[in-house]
């Protein structure tokens, strides 16, 4: 009723959910993992997840970037295992685990036993409102990503 009831109405999403990006990533050679993927249409920002055990939990390790890289300097000579995700308004898409081992000539560190996870992995609910890195985190190539434009030693300033 028009005059005097209640009205309910459903939006239609204003675009889809984004795809699953395409991740592929390797060592450089300080043992860093440097991530890379494809851009994906809709997509609002990335995020990247990494865990020690391929069936572990995966933890967020970088969010709201605007880049299609991410540098890794915390899994050197320890085989990891990451989640690229593609973020809008509407959900996550996510790539296929990605695993990169250590380069041989590192000296192998101790690795970290877990077991399987029913626990969900951290996916944002809310579509990300500032897509720029946070003072401290890690530089990727490009020092743009960074909230104040600014890269030294590595991290954000």
């Amino acid at each position: 009723d028009m005059y005097g009831g209640l009205f309910i109405v459903r939006a239609d999403p204003p675009y889809p959910t984004p795809d699953a990006p395409t991740a592929t990533g390797q060592r450089d050679g300080s043992d860093n993992v440097i991530l890379n993927w494809n851009a994906v249409d809709n997509a609002r920002g990335y995020s990247v997840e990494r865990s020690f055990v391929s069936d572990g939990v995966y933890e967020l390790i970088a969010e709201h970037l605007i880049t299609q890289s991410f540098l890794d300097s915390s899994a050197r000579g320890q085989t990891a295992f990451y989640k690229v995700n593609a973020i809008n308004g509407e959900g996550v898409g996510t790539s296929s685990i990605i695993s990169i081992a250590p380069n041989p000539s590192q000296s192998p560190t101790k690795m970290p036993t877990g077991k399987p996870s029913s626990s969900p992995t951290h996916l944002p609910t809310k579509q990300p409102t500032n897509l720029c890195l946070r003072k401290g985190q890690i530089c990727p190539p490009n020092p743009l990503s960074c909230c104040s434009k600014k890269c030294k030693k590595g991290k954000c300033t």
